[in-house]
């Protein structure tokens, strides 16, 4: 954008900035809802614009999203104005302009007769206050005491995979790590996986610009040509889950068995149902999933598509109640807790069976193809350390 694009883009955002704090903030549901329709025709711009101008606020951290999800097949959000913007809030020319856009709007839209314009002009300075002083309600201070332990376990997971590192030219490499948000939540994100987990593994269809070597090549040309998988952790993430909320790694044999539906669909839908906090987004990003991996975004426009998306999403649903029927899902941190079991199996193996393993997440590699029954021991006992250590006992 040239200089002038970019001063109008300003106005804008803080127009919309301004539009936010003098919106009426609901506590119970933890930001102001953006009324997408009333904003740009209050505005006066197109939709593109105001995403892009809500976007920006939020990377500029003048606003946080704090509800993302989908009503009735429309976007739904809400936003929460931060401490940061106190300073763009509180200056004199944006309230008045701000005002100014309101009070004529509100004339506009008498004339009309819609009364029910959700802005109110003349309060701004009650709704800044009102948003900054409750953030400690919505946001609480993060636990601490949660933070040291989620640390301490990143902090064993490096040494493990370290000592691992030793015992093997494939090297695992972990990006695990703790980040803050701007509500002050710290997160975990990444996770440990091998460097064969960055080839291909053969078992889909790759675009010609694709120009990794396949795992199998890569093996044979390394000297591992007699390594074959021998086991794999079957349902890791929620088996995991499950494990660390009380259960036993025996006690349930299939968790993508859900009546009614394929283990193939049920195995599709899981990962969405286990990730997507609610009900509405997790159908609506298996969807658009599969539409987008199968070319099929003609269904839209197309009468059958709304056959197709209703029936999609009682499948997904069935799935989501299942898996909630079993487990509470705790997230990207189940990642921390599968990269330590997966860790522990290859330590635990080759300390105690003299076996060099390779893993590609939860698959393992070995030359002895009757290996697996013994691994599938040592993943069963191991399962029980790692529900101690995420319980807060050190190994």
């Amino acid at each position: 954008m040239n200089r002038k694009q970019t001063t109008e883009f300003n106005e804008k955002k803080a127009m919309v900035l301004m539009a936010l704090a003098n919106y009426n903030l609901d506590l119970t549901k933890q930001g102001s809802k953006v009324p997408i329709i009333q904003l740009k025709k209050y505005m006066g711009i197109q939709g593109k614009s105001l995403y892009r101008c809500l976007h920006s606020l939020e990377s500029d951290g003048l606003i946080t999203c704090t509800h993302h999800g989908y009503q009735t097949g429309r976007e739904s959000k809400r936003w929460l104005i931060t401490d940061k913007a106190d300073g763009i809030l509180s200056n004199e020319a944006n309230i008045i302009r701000y005002n100014v856009m309101t009070n004529e709007f509100l004339k506009s839209a008498n004339e009309k007769g819609e009364k029910d314009f959700p802005f109110q002009g003349g309060n701004i300075g009650y709704y800044i206050n009102y948003n900054i002083s409750n953030l400690d309600l919505i946001f609480p201070p993060p636990d601490l005491e949660f933070n040291n332990h989620i640390e301490k376990n990143i902090n064993f997971l490096e040494n493990l995979v370290s000592e691992n590192n030793m015992h093997t030219q494939f090297k695992t490499i972990s990006n695990l790590r703790i980040e803050t948000d701007r509500k002050g939540n710290r997160r975990i994100k990444g996770r440990a996986f091998n460097v064969l987990c960055l080839l291909k593994s053969g078992k889909k269809t790759y675009m010609k610009s694709d120009k990794r070597i396949m795992r199998r090549d890569f093996l044979n040309a390394t000297g591992h040509g007699d390594y074959v998988e021998v086991f794999d952790i079957k349902t890791q993430i929620p088996r995991l889950t499950y494990i660390l909320q009380g259960g036993e790694y025996g006690d349930i044999e299939d968790f993508y068995a859900v009546e009614g539906l394929t283990r193939e669909m049920a195995k599709m839908m899981m990962l969405p149902a286990y990730f997507d906090r609610t009900l509405g987004l997790g159908r609506w990003h298996s969807l658009r999933k599969f539409l987008r991996e199968r070319e099929n975004k003609d269904y839209k426009g197309r009468e059958e598509y709304g056959v197709m998306r209703n029936l999609w999403y009682g499948v997904f649903e069935k799935t989501w109640m299942h898996l909630r029927g079993l487990v509470e899902p705790i997230g990207p941190e189940i990642f921390l807790w599968t990269s330590i079991w997966e860790h522990l199996i290859i330590k635990e193996a080759r300390e105690r069976l003299g076996m060099k393993i390779l893993n590609v997440y939860d698959g393992f590699f070995y030359t002895d193809a009757d290996a697996g029954p013994e691994l599938e021991r040592i993943a069963a006992e191991t399962s029980k350390t790692v529900r101690e250590m995420h319980g807060g006992k050190q190994v």
